[in-house]
């Protein structure tokens, strides 16, 4: 992109990007921790602390809003030339960081470190692309409040034994609890007929839960042509 777009779109567009990010991590509860170029590190669990699974939760509950916004952003920034499909990876790992400011007499930062934070790093690294790859230590929290996939117990570098890897599909059934009512689906009713917001699909990048999502708008958009030649309304 920085190849094909002028500078100064570029950086709006980054901006634009980071700010949306850096809301979302602010409405789960996390703390932003710093911009490393175009990504966002965010922690939980400090200044603020309510309980690990409590965190775990929310925190994956950002990384769905945050991948689940980006495909909006994208379309806005369609209009402004950037052709290319823009996509997001997430680690996310749960575990014992050592919190404070860290740096030179000069300049100090508020950060964390230790092997945890660099395991979350591991996880994002190789996470597919617009996926959501988190630890067996995370899955313990949120097993039973997300839908998941496992990826199997996988070396990253660093670390000197196999992790446990997931992937995050989504919530069960519905998305409910982390949508706004109307974000739920790419279909909007009307007393006419229905709109159909904007819908990109990618193969290779498109997780269960996006791809749930699109077929349902789908079916309910055909169910409401066939019922229309029929002086129906039904959905």
């Amino acid at each position: 992109i920085t190849d094909s777009v002028e500078s100064e779109l570029l950086s709006e567009i980054l901006n634009n990007y980071l700010n949306r990010m850096a809301d979302i991590a602010i409405k789960w509860g996390g703390t932003i921790d710093k911009f490393i170029g175009d990504a966002v590190m965010v922690f939980f669990g400090d200044p603020e602390v309510i309980d690990d699974q409590t965190h775990a939760v929310n925190c994956v509950k950002m990384a769905l809003e945050m991948k689940d916004e980006l495909g909006r952003l994208a379309e806005a920034w369609r209009k402004k030339g950037i052709t290319e499909t823009l996509q997001i990876r997430i680690g996310i790992n749960t575990g014992f960081c050592t919190v404070g400011n860290f740096g030179s007499e000069s300049r100090m930062d508020y950060t964390i470190i230790g092997g945890n934070v660099n395991l979350a790093s591991r996880l994002e690294s190789i996470a597919k692309p617009n996926s959501i790859y988190i630890s067996g230590s995370t899955y313990n929290l949120i097993k039973d409040t997300f839908t998941t996939v496992s990826i199997g117990n996988v070396q990253v570098k660093g670390i000197h034994h196999p992790i446990e890897v997931y992937e995050i599909t989504g919530l069960p059934d519905t998305e409910e609890k982390l949508i706004p009512e109307e974000k739920k689906d790419f279909i909007k009713m009307t007393k006419e007929g229905f709109i159909i917001n904007s819908m990109i699909f990618n193969m290779s990048g498109a997780s269960a839960s996006d791809k749930a999502k699109m077929l349902s708008s789908l079916k309910s958009a055909i169910k409401i042509i066939e019922g229309s030649s029929e002086g129906k309304t039904s959905q």
